[in-house]
């Protein structure tokens, strides 16, 4: 029996694995890392990265094709930030698919004979796809980042003390964007995050466009980016060689500025703040050279698979010998 890792930037669809992985002589043990950048020392909102990622391989159904044995799969979660392993079945793995790098694997799982392949974190399957996508509402406006600010669910279902309330934050937040638009004569549109509603954005943006759409293409459409938190979207700035600001608002949480910070220096993305927008604020040229070095590290290393990263997977998974 083989243990095989799959290490990625955030989960989304398992999409061919879910039809290729039923039956192998393999055991798989699914884990996740996101973009590691320095951070302060982590507070208690420390989060599964795989929400969803069990439930979803209680429905894999298909037998490998050309390949009828069926054995158990067992899937495993790791944390953000901290190692929190389900020790079951702590055997070495034979191989690890990962986005960028694999330094954050219990170093008792994996040797030298562990096959180690890195692809891209699963948001640059985003990218690659939003490159095939028609023009988008965004084209030539400003496309904000929705986070969901202090309405973010995480922060009430991990227990993380929300420092500003929510009217005073979002009030906050559409006093700086009429401001930006009124600077740059351009409007601002809400790219939604995928858990927000409709109407809560209508809340708490006002009357602005709301586009519910693929982030990459309207990245990818835009004039510029603007962020209040870090995202990992930001990734997909980069790799779409975008220019962005950052916008730093009233306070959310304990660490949510200095992570903001650590994302506008890693990829010199101007900061701005709520009560100071410039007059003469101007559309910065992004830094293309720290753009790439950011793609490098976090989101794909040159000369891997240019292919979905869950067809990878499926592909390695069908021919490997056990």
């Amino acid at each position: 029996m083989a243990t095989i890792g799959v290490f990625s930037g955030q989960e989304r669809t398992m999409g061919p694995l879910i039809e290729a992985i039923r039956s192998s002589d393999a055991l798989f043990t699914a884990l996740s890392s996101g973009h590691r950048l320095p951070l302060p020392p982590p507070n208690t909102h420390e989060r599964p990265c795989l929400n969803g990622i069990a439930g979803r391989a209680r429905q894999l159904g298909s037998d490998l094709v050309n390949n009828p044995r069926r054995v158990p799969i067992a899937i495993r979660s790791g944390w953000r930030r901290r190692k929190r392993h389900d020790r079951t079945h702590a055997a070495v793995l034979h191989a690890v698919w990962s986005g960028t790098n694999a330094e954050r694997i219990e170093s008792t799982l994996i040797n030298a004979d562990t096959e180690i392949a890195y692809i891209h974190t699963l948001d640059y399957d985003l990218i690659r796809h939003a490159r095939e996508l028609p023009l988008s509402l965004a084209a030539g406006k400003i496309v904000y980042l929705d986070t969901m600010g202090p309405e973010h669910p995480d922060f009430a279902v991990h227990g993380m003390e929300v420092l500003t309330a929510p009217d005073t934050w979002f009030a906050a937040v559409r006093s700086a964007f009429d401001k930006i638009e009124e600077a740059l004569h351009l409007p601002i549109v809400i790219v939604a995050h995928p858990r927000a509603a409709r109407v809560q954005l209508a809340e708490w943006y006002g009357d602005r466009e709301i586009i519910t759409g693929p982030t990459a293409q309207s990245i990818r459409d835009g004039s510029l980016t603007l962020v209040t938190s870090a995202t990992t979207s930001l990734g997909m700035v980069a790799c779409l060689g975008k220019p962005c600001l950052a916008l730093r608002t009233p306070m959310i949480h304990t660490t949510h500025l200095a992570e903001l910070d650590a994302y506008a220096d890693a990829l010199s993305i101007p900061l701005i703040d709520y009560t100071a927008v410039p007059q003469d604020l101007v559309i910065p040229v992004p830094d293309h050279v720290k753009q790439n070095l950011f793609v490098e590290e976090f989101v794909k290393r040159s000369g891997t698979p240019e292919q979905d990263f869950w067809d990878y997977v499926a592909g390695r998974i069908a021919s490997w010998e056990s």
